[in-house]
């Protein structure tokens, strides 16, 4: 923009809609990643609609009544929409595996009492969830013992005392009886002892001991 010239506010809009257009286009759209450079345009648009309204009212008071009326209307949504997406699960999960986060925090609660811990692969990616929600430090997973191919993304297959294993490759014969071993999976094993539960409403975990 050159200093002689004027620079309408439309047009910053208009920059901001093209930024955002090319991702609108793309693959699987709609992506929360994608979507979220919006959260810059539409307060500002809304911004702008709302200076636009006012400029054709000339009473204070109206103005005053303009303003609160657009203020409690922004709390009574805001309100609303955070606690319809704290109670309904699709909202809350979004394709984000929050039934591993939830059993994450399940292993939390009990790795200190296991020498060596079994997880089922029972999504994508289930190491990035128990080194976050099992207080694994960055430096310590740096120093872990760590077993993974890579195939564009990284696959786990030992991280430390955790192991993560498909459906029927964990039984009594390869585990060491000489430690306290906790099993995790998402079906029901007659060969260990159940300890816990976890009911995470599109998919239920088990955790065993042997």
């Amino acid at each position: 923009v050159k200093p002689s010239s004027s620079f309408k506010a439309y047009h910053l809009y208009f920059i901001i809609f093209l930024a955002l257009f090319p991702s609108s286009l793309t693959f699987n759209n709609p992506h929360a990643l994608r979507a979220s450079g919006v959260i810059i345009l539409y307060p500002m648009v809304s911004a702008a609609g709302i200076l636009f309204c006012m400029q054709f009212i000339k009473s204070q008071k109206v103005r005053y009544a303009f303003i609160g009326s657009i203020t409690i209307a922004v709390l009574f949504f805001s309100t609303k929409f955070i606690y319809k997406y704290i109670n309904n699960w699709d909202l809350k999960n979004a394709s984000h595996q929050h039934e591993i986060v939830l059993m994450s925090e399940k292993v939390n609660q009990l790795k200190n009492d296991y020498s060596n811990i079994f997880i089922q692969n029972m999504g994508m990616q289930e190491y990035i969830y128990i080194a976050s929600y099992c207080g694994i430090h960055p430096k310590d997973f740096q120093k872990m013992n760590k077993i993974y191919t890579n195939t564009g993304m990284d696959k786990f297959k030992k991280m430390g005392k955790y192991t993560f294993y498909e459906k029927g490759e964990i039984s009594k014969d390869s585990l060491n009886k000489a430690d306290k071993n906790l099993i995790v999976s998402n079906f029901k094993q007659e060969s260990f002892e159940l300890i816990d539960s976890l009911d995470a409403n599109v998919q239920k975990f088990y955790f065993y001991t042997y």
